[in-house]
């Protein structure tokens, strides 16, 4: 259990050991001591300590400071291999670069998360649904409890509902297993309180039902009864029809489905009976199975999931190895259109340095034939 993080942190903290020795040495402390070398040693051993649960913000510093650390070093080579008798030397000693850096990266982080954007999109369709079109909210990975309260989520509930939605759209992950009983039904009141001509919808995300607790503050018969009071539809692998031209489908989150050994229904089989001239909008929590649902007639996909990296460079690391089919943005195959969120939040950390926190707008709207 603790063999995976000692091997990452090893090195880390043997690392940072003579990164605090040299500016020691540079501030005139008497590092030749070896009371003073003795005591370095124990604090880098308690900083490792304390960042060995791998979920738990020390961590975070303790790796931002240490790539920043070796992002300057990397720098003094070249400045040193190519550029002689500068001021740098003096910069480079003091040891100070890589706390700035890491202060500046981890604060504004810390600001990133906790200020939602709205991120607009147009859809066009050249399906024949109503003039006006249709406003639709989504809000996915709220996660809620982490970086925000009742009262942040309420502000923002309130900027949503003077958007006038169609629809609310919630995709996974607005809870997870941090958070408490009671902030899982205030997250749900909040949000199903959002005034929408057709109402609240919702698919489970991989952390909703707290898979990944063993003891969870609320059983999954709680979150659902939480999600019926504040009147939000849970769709399951179901199709439901919003009106005579526009469907809605709700996926079973794949992650939960493997857990308990079952797989989930195709999306070609769940839109079997569906009017391919309707317009189909297909909620999944994770951007997957891009091709078959493009085959089986979806016009647009919306997922999250991804929390666009969330920390850099996760963002980018899943772009170059295609961890998923998609990391953030909007994407057109032919007539089907896919656009993944970043997420209302994130998990895990308070900290956001890839991409921003945001709820989704969309105008869906009829493309005039000419």
């Amino acid at each position: 259990m603790f063999l995976i993080p000692a091997l990452i942190l090893a090195p880390i903290m043997i690392y940072l050991y003579f990164y605090a020795k040299r500016t020691l040495r540079f501030w005139g402390a008497p590092i030749e001591k070896k009371w003073l070398r003795r005591l370095l040693m124990a604090a880098c051993l308690l900083l490792g300590i304390l960042s060995s649960n791998l979920w738990s913000s020390m961590v975070m510093i303790i790796l931002h400071l240490f790539l920043s650390a070796a992002l300057i070093d990397l720098l003094h080579w070249l400045i040193h291999r190519f550029i002689k008798g500068a001021p740098w030397k003096q910069i480079y000693g003091s040891g100070l670069l890589p706390l700035i850096l890491t202060l500046s990266l981890l604060g504004f982080g810390y600001w990133n998360m906790g200020h939602v954007i709205q991120k607009p999109y147009t859809i066009y369709t050249e399906k024949s649904i109503r003039e006006g079109g249709y406003r639709i909210a989504f809000i996915s990975d709220l996660h809620f409890g982490l970086s925000m309260d009742a009262e942040k989520l309420a502000a923002y509930a309130q900027e949503i509902a003077k958007e006038q939605p169609d629809m609310v759209l919630l995709g996974g992950d607005i809870v997870d297993e941090s958070t408490t009983k009671e902030e899982m039904e205030q997250a749900f009141q909040i949000l199903g309180s959002v005034p929408s001509t057709y109402g609240t919808f919702y698919v489970y995300g991989n952390h909703d039902r707290a898979l990944y607790s063993a003891d969870p503050d609320f059983s999954q018969q709680q979150l659902q009864q939480a999600l019926t009071e504040a009147k939000i539809q849970i769709l399951s692998d179901e199709a439901v029809a919003i009106n005579e031209e526009f469907i809605l489908v709700g996926r079973e989150e794949v992650t939960y489905a493997a857990y308990n050994g079952n797989t989930r229904t195709q999306s070609e089989k769940l839109l079997e009976t569906v009017d391919p001239s309707d317009f189909i909008l297909l909620l999944d929590h994770q951007p997957r199975e891009l091709e078959a649902n493009q085959k089986a007639g979806v016009d647009l996909q919306l997922s999250g999931h991804t929390h666009a990296g969330q920390i850099w460079p996760a963002g980018w690391l899943s772009e170059v190895f295609h961890f998923n089919e998609m990391t953030y943005g909007q994407r057109q195959m032919e007539s089907f259109q896919i656009i993944v969120s970043s997420g209302m939040a994130g998990w895990g950390y308070p900290i956001r340095t890839s991409g921003r926190s945001e709820y989704v707008m969309i105008s869906l709207q009829r493309k005039e034939i000419r």
